[in-house]
């Protein structure tokens, strides 16, 4: 089956009390729980995108700070596995990143390597 690779972008829950970051983070869980269950799930995890550091062109120069916005940041993962795209943009429609402001889902097919 193809596989496809997610990125969670961007998604700013600082303005969240407590409570409601706490239903959030219980949503996820059960969001991965889905994902696993439907035997989806291959890989994933969040990222800390604050840490991110970046190597630049032919120099090779390293960047202490990855260029780009807030919304661009990747603050997670997964590596989904489904019948086609269409699956996997159904399961990702469900996910609670998507309640987040600013957030956005990137999903792109891995190519089949022989």
């Amino acid at each position: 089956m193809p596989k496809f690779l997610v990125l969670y972008r961007g998604g700013d829950a600082s303005n969240l009390s407590p409570a409601q970051h706490k239903t959030l983070m219980t949503k996820w869980g059960q969001y991965m729980q889905k994902l696993g269950k439907s035997g989806a799930l291959k890989d994933g995890a969040p990222l800390q995108s604050s840490a991110a550091t970046q190597l630049v062109g032919k120099s090779k120069e390293i960047k202490a700070k990855r260029s780009g916005n807030a919304t661009s940041y990747v603050g997670g993962y997964c590596v989904l596995e489904g019948k086609n795209m269409k699956a996997i943009q159904t399961l990702s429609k469900t996910c609670p990143h998507l309640t987040v402001m600013d957030a956005t889902i990137e999903i792109i097919p891995a190519m089949e390597m022989p």
